[in-house]
């Protein structure tokens, strides 16, 4: 609206970020019906929050992330889902 990213936006903004692991959701079809709460439809995303909040797993260590970048990776659908 202003012409800044968007929160939760992926892109070269957040190159400069460290210490941080961002992971970008972007091949991830939004199922819902505002596009908000997209990890309340789609059982990969509320996965990969299990294995970050209740194992306390980096995003090395989970399922389904592919390295894209310093400190970037992007969830991608499981084989045959």
């Amino acid at each position: 609206m202003h012409g800044y990213p968007r929160l939760g936006e992926a892109g070269e903004h957040l190159q400069g970020l460290t210490d941080v692991e961002i992971i970008d959701l972007s091949d991830i079809p939004i199922r819902g019906p505002s596009g908000h709460v997209y990890h309340l439809y789609q059982s990969i995303v509320t996965e990969d929050l299990d294995q970050l909040i209740n194992e306390n797993k980096p995003a090395a260590q989970r399922r389904n992330l592919k390295h894209s970048g310093e400190h970037q990776w992007r969830l991608q659908q499981a084989e045959g889902d």
